[in-house]
């Protein structure tokens, strides 16, 4: 089974906020439109055409952020949900969810969550049939009936599984409007006409098709929660909340690093929730504190009286430690550690004393590496003696 929660932001915005559906809505990237609602797409905004001439023929546009880090976190709480139903599942995309689930089940899945939904025997056909169902239903594609059925569909189809608008015209212009025209080709004539789009589509035109699915891990997450007995406000009682949830979730982390910080207020029933992406590994309490305050002025909700406050890490990770290349300064260090901890004072180091001495006793002088301690100047060798260091001992015959 597949299920498809495309496009993921127009989504999220109108599960988030019904009342949206009647407004236009539109995703963006880099001041790009990318998709747009049916509202919208009525009043002329077309994907591909700047934020600045959608608003001129829709003034009242919502626009959403494609690249947010509040959809990927959203996603990541979709498909854990949803891994509720069965742990046999994957998400190749966001937006995108492949399960194992009876028809029943299926048909929960699409009227819950209000998307398309596709039944198979394997995973490519499953996704074929949930791209040409509609929202709030399942789409089944039979085994028998199965290359007829996707050999007759028009080419747009191909669209939802990576094909471009201009592959598509190119397409168009040599005659091909069904996929079972695309498929009378051969492999090697789709790949070299389509290029890294056609390597994309060869498991859906040509097999071979999935039937196994792999078994959902969900991604570890890091959170605390501080209840306050009346509605906060004021800063002063805000900060001292965020500084005791940020301790709590470093003490939780350990020697790892979170990238993404989530913060939920709850406000009169309702959950104002804002996330944002660290430009560093978050690794210190300091820094997810500081990133918390920041967070929490996204969420707009101190001044509605917050009742909870709720901290959030995802994206855990372990960081990696670099060795070194060339190991031989790290043998050095080992073997004078080896020779000091056998003769503590064997290993002497060289010291500046006057450099404006006339004796060149007086200008340096040798200390024990280990303790620092001066080597008295009975010990130290005089110039004679290290003169005949350097010459060399005469051979008696």
């Amino acid at each position: 089974m597949a299920a498809l929660f495309e496009p993921f932001p127009l989504w999220l915005a109108l599960w988030e906020t019904p009342s949206l559906e009647a407004v236009p809505l539109a995703s963006v990237h880099k001041g790009r439109v990318v998709h747009t609602s049916k509202t919208a797409k009525q009043l002329g905004v077309t994907a591909g055409s700047s934020l600045a001439t959608a608003l001129t023929k829709a003034p009242d546009l919502e626009a959403v952020e494609v690249a947010s880090p509040y959809l990927a976190a959203s996603w990541e709480r979709i498909v854990e949900e949803l891994s509720g139903l069965t742990c046999v599942l994957e998400s190749p995309s966001q937006g995108r969810v492949l399960m194992e689930l009876e028809p029943p089940d299926a048909a929960q899945l699409a009227e819950s969550y209000r998307v398309r939904v596709g039944l198979a025997e394997s995973v490519e056909i499953a996704v074929i049939a949930a791209l040409i169902s509609s929202p709030g239903r399942v789409r089944r594609i039979e085994t028998d009936r199965q290359e007829l059925l996707v050999g007759a569909l028009p080419l747009y189809v191909l669209k939802g599984l990576g094909l471009s608008a201009g592959t598509l015209e190119r397409l168009t212009w040599l005659g091909i409007e069904q996929v079972g025209q695309l498929r009378a080709w051969k492999k090697p004539q789709v790949t070299a006409y389509l290029g890294p789009e056609g390597k994309g589509l060869l498991p859906y035109l040509f097999g071979p098709y999935r039937t196994q699915l792999g078994r959902y891990t969900p991604a570890p997450r890091l959170s605390a929660q501080l209840v306050f007995d009346d509605p906060v406000v004021e800063p002063h009682q805000l900060h001292p909340a965020l500084e005791k949830l940020g301790s709590q979730v470093f003490v939780k982390l350990g020697n790892r690093a979170a990238s993404r910080l989530t913060v939920v207020a709850l406000c009169q029933g309702l959950e104002l929730k804002a996330t944002r992406m660290s430009k560093t590994p978050l690794r210190h309490a300091g820094e997810i504190i500081r990133l918390a305050l920041l967070t929490l002025d996204d969420t707009h909700a101190p001044p509605l009286g917050i009742d909870a406050l709720t901290l959030e890490l995802s994206g855990i990770s372990r960081p990696a430690k670099q060795g070194a290349l060339w190991p031989r300064k790290e043998r050095l260090e080992q073997a004078v550690a080896t020779v000091e901890a056998r003769f503590p004072s064997a290993i002497l180091k060289l010291s500046q004393g006057d450099p404006y001495a006339l004796a060149s006793e007086h200008r340096y002088y040798f200390t024990v590496r280990s303790t620092g301690e001066e080597v008295s100047r009975a010990e130290r060798p005089t110039a004679a003696e290290r003169h005949h260091r350097r010459q060399g001992q005469p051979v008696e015959a």
